[in-house]
């Protein structure tokens, strides 16, 4: 499927299009834009981001322009093992990364051809959770961009962004990591290894 701009059918609501693609129903307590859908796979993804699985843990998302992205990651009790032995809860480092991962995907969004996003912070580290999460499960991760910063606040290592996000369980929001700074770095930088002096 890819990096699709889809055409809606009338006949069927957005939130049930996109709950179809990610094959799941939508949190009720989500707003779902109607502009500029594109449906990400796998290979979607792939094509904005340098990340890969098995590290990588998104596995489809739904962007809404360039400004919000809604994404699933299944994450299975082997994705947890050993927290903790016999009663496996997902970490909240866990749906952090599949936080920061989404934020990505917005990054990517806004990146040109030459760029890709990395994930460098949080703010102030605000992330929560909620409840205790038991896999296997699906997490919905809802990624929001913030304004832009201010020239000012950039630095020289690349343009800056920064994005909201939540986490849900069903209809139920079980935790959010705010303010997670993506900056969006020439390809060559990253993959280039530096050689030691």
């Amino acid at each position: 499927m890819g990096n699709n701009v889809v055409t809606l059918d009338a006949a069927i609501g957005i939130r049930q299009q996109v709950g179809a693609f990610l094959g799941l129903i939508v949190p009720g307590g989500l707003e779902i834009p109607s502009e500029n859908l594109q449906f990400l796979d796998q290979d979607g993804i792939q094509e904005l981001l340098l990340e890969r699985p098995p590290f990588f843990m998104i596995n489809k998302a739904v962007a809404f322009g360039s400004n919000e992205v809604l994404s699933i990651a299944h994450i299975s009790v082997e994705r947890c093992a050993g927290h903790f032995p016999g009663h496996p809860i997902i970490p909240l480092i866990r749906m952090c990364e599949c936080a920061a991962q989404t934020a990505l995907i917005l990054g990517g969004l806004n990146a040109g051809k030459d760029q890709a996003p990395i994930a460098v912070g949080s703010g102030d580290s605000k992330a929560h959770a909620r409840n205790l999460v038991e896999p296997p499960v699906t997490l919905v991760i809802s990624a929001k961009k913030l304004p832009d910063v201010p020239s000012g606040e950039r630095r020289n290592s690349g343009r800056r962004l920064y994005v909201d996000t939540s986490i849900w369980v069903g209809d139920e929001l079980v935790g959010s990591l705010v303010r997670i700074e993506c900056v969006l770095m020439k390809k060559g930088i990253i993959l280039n290894k530096r050689k030691k002096s």
